[in-house]
């Protein structure tokens, strides 16, 4: 689809991080899936911006997978495991623990800049249907030196 970039569009660029970026009090957005045994196992870890503390708080279902969901709260507790970090993502109503292995992809956001705007780029943009049937955006989240952002 054509997606018209509203003027004053802003660009926030992926980064990598490393399992042990992820400590305790984090902020994060887990996207995960059940194992065979029935335990959460993380596909993906955005941690964001202390900026955006208390962001979609909460775990409900999520359509990467058909048993996954998205899981977002804080960190109470980053265990190392030999097969990874297990970690308690906690909100409001309630908490998940979430296996997040070696090779799980994690990462945060960085203001960006329209030079990392182009053609092949991979993006997450949330657009908004106007009444004519076109779209327009005001954000862009753009992958970085590799780095792909997901929601």
């Amino acid at each position: 689809i054509n997606i018209t970039l509203a003027a004053e569009y802003r660009v926030n660029a992926a980064v990598p991080l490393t399992l042990d970026d992820i400590t305790n009090n984090a902020y994060v957005g887990v996207v995960a899936d059940t194992d065979a045994q029935g335990n959460l196992v993380a596909l993906d870890v955005r941690v964001f911006p202390e900026a955006n503390r208390g962001t979609g708080a909460g775990s409900r279902p999520w359509d990467l997978t058909p048993t996954s969901s998205m899981n977002n709260g804080t960190l109470a507790a980053v265990e190392p495991q030999a097969q990874g970090r297990l970690v308690r993502v906690t909100y409001p109503d309630g908490e998940k623990l979430v296996m997040i292995g070696p090779d799980t992809p994690i990462w945060s956001t960085e203001p960006g800049d329209a030079s990392l705007v182009v053609p092949g780029a991979y993006v997450v943009i949330n657009a908004r249907k106007l009444d004519d049937g076109s779209y327009t955006a005001t954000n862009i989240m753009i992958e970085k030196n590799g780095t792909r952002p997901t929601l």
